[in-house]
């Protein structure tokens, strides 16, 4: 028995991720970006979505026809080129995408302009030549490097109704010179990871979205390293995540204040191999309060940090967010606030090395967190503590505890790492009496 048109469209657009039960985009949920690619809390089943789509364009030629479209709103494919060449000749599929991954394309530096179909071929250079007169791109006759570069770029260009786009760049520079003011307006999230072992991203790439997809409110980069001067700004970036990253404190002005009504901020340190310089948490924390105050979410980690080599001590540790009115998430690990050793130097609050010896780090005044925090903060997470820290950060723990209702009438959830914090009773129970959360990882 033949099914009815309308039962087959029901069954596939519950297998699909756009037409099936509602789903929160990327620029609604918690992104990570790395190397080995994008993961988003909600999307572990990404894979087996795209694997049911595709059985059942095997089943008829009638589930073929509907289910193909509902495939292209997120083509999966290693060969970009086969892919750009079905977006020319199929415009409809085209229109049909809104998630673009290219992390399983072919990294290679040099592209074989002669082993492209020739709608390819054709396509790149009409539209390379408007950019030309545009004056926004220098045509060379080096085309088998450039169309490597280009590549992400075009196939973009081909999608006008795209929301996501997850790609990783080998290296090139000028990647999205082809992409045309106004032209992606529905894009909505960025994600970037750099594909080199060393140095990283230029942030100053992203500057053709500007203009080209003004409706971005999240951008994501993993292993961002050089920034010389973004010369255009993301009014609507609202999210911006920095993994794996090494950036200087000039850098990081740079980016703020391309990205000037942001909301959130998550960096991650990425250490000496990224970049050559990285900023101190105090000097993220003065220019954050100069560039964009109205921060609600901060997440910072130095894990990997490069180390003050450069700073003053003085000018590494956090001082306080007292005067920050909007501050309600802080996750943050213990060297971004404590005393600790960084390239065998004594790294404290106030500068004074003293007569510390190895292994013997200063305890924290019992007010360090309530001087820390600020009255709007409604969740506090320490993500990483090295030996000992928890221990000496305790009797402020304690503190934070028992004044947390007068003080921080919002706070609902402190997180902290277990190791070393050894018996928390009493803490657990200073919290609960204030309907504070209290958890350990």
């Amino acid at each position: 028995m033949q099914l009815h048109h309308y039962a087959i469209n029901s069954i596939i657009e519950a297998a699909c991720l756009y037409c099936g039960p509602p789903r929160k985009q990327l620029h609604e949920i918690h992104c990570h970006a790395g190397i080995e690619g994008l993961y988003c809390e909600g999307r572990k089943d990404q894979p087996a979505y795209v694997t049911t789509l595709a059985s059942l364009c095997l089943v008829s030629r009638q589930f073929n026809a509907i289910a193909t479209p509902h495939l292209y709103h997120q083509p999966t494919t290693s060969n970009w080129e086969l892919l750009a060449r079905t977006l020319i000749n199929r415009p409809d599929l085209a229109g049909r995408v809104k998630h673009l991954c290219t992390r399983g394309w072919n990294p290679s530096y040099v592209v074989d302009t002669a082993a492209l179909p020739p709608e390819v071929t054709t396509y790149w250079d009409d539209i390379r030549q408007q950019r030309h007169e545009d004056g926004e791109y220098d045509v060379t006759e080096d085309e088998d490097s450039w169309i490597a570069r280009d590549k992400v770029a075009l196939v973009l260009t081909l999608c006008p109704n795209i929301e996501e786009l997850d790609t990783i760049i080998y290296g090139h520079i000028y990647v999205f010179c082809l992409i045309k003011p106004g032209s992606l307006v529905k894009l909505k999230t960025i994600a970037i990871a750099h594909g080199g072992s060393q140095y990283g991203f230029y942030f100053d790439e992203l500057a053709p979205f500007a203009e080209g997809a003004p409706n971005i409110t999240r951008i994501i980069t993993w292993q961002t390293g050089i920034v010389d001067g973004v010369g255009a700004t993301f009014e609507n970036v609202t999210y911006l995540q920095l993994g794996c990253s090494t950036i200087g404190a000039r850098e990081l002005r740079i980016i703020t204040e391309a990205c000037p009504n942001i909301i959130s901020l998550e960096y991650e340190a990425g250490g000496p191999t990224v970049g050559e310089e990285q900023f101190s948490p105090l000097e993220l924390e003065e220019i954050l309060a100069d560039v964009v105050p109205c921060l609600r979410m901060l997440t910072l980690s130095m894990v990997n940090s490069v180390g003050p080599t450069e700073i003053p001590l003085e000018g590494w540790l956090f001082r306080s967010f007292a005067g920050w009115e909007d501050l309600e998430y802080l996750a943050l690990d213990t060297r971004c606030f404590l005393a600790h050793w960084a390239n065998g130097i004594c790294v404290t609050p106030d500068g004074e090395l003293g007569e510390v010896e190895e292994g013997q780090l200063p305890a924290p005044s019992r007010t360090a967190l309530v001087d820390l925090l600020p009255r709007s903060i409604g969740e506090l997470r320490i993500t990483y503590s090295s030996a000992g820290d928890m221990t000496r950060l305790k009797p402020a723990l304690e503190t934070l505890a028992l004044s947390s209702r007068g003080h921080f009438p919002g706070l609902a959830r402190v997180v902290i790492p277990g190791r070393g914090v050894g018996d928390v009773e009493g803490l657990r129970n200073d919290f609960k009496g204030w309907n504070v959360e209290f958890v350990l990882t």
